[in-house]
């Protein structure tokens, strides 16, 4: 519903996160289609910074996260020789 305040086909600013995960749900990305499109999403918010909104900030931040455990699942990382947690010395 429009205001004066607010233009037509946007909603008032308590819907912000709402809209975003519209546009974009958070939910966990399953192909490189998935991650480029959160890495486009990521970047238009992070042009935005430090004028972001909380509800803004809270989406990006989960976003983020999504990005990382993808990326963590496409290229995992093994052990550094010498590493406390193996035991493994160089």
């Amino acid at each position: 519903m429009a205001t004066d305040l607010q233009p037509a086909g946007m909603s008032p600013a308590g819907d912000l996160y709402l809209d975003l995960v519209r546009a974009f749900p958070l939910r966990p990305l399953r192909s490189a289609e998935d991650h480029d499109r959160a890495i486009a999403t990521v970047d238009a918010l992070s042009d935005r910074r430090p004028e972001l909104r909380p509800e803004e900030h809270d989406y990006l931040i989960v976003l983020a996260l999504l990005i990382e455990r993808y990326e963590e699942d496409l290229y995992p990382t093994l052990p550094a020789a010498g590493d406390p947690a193996t035991g493994r010395i160089p």
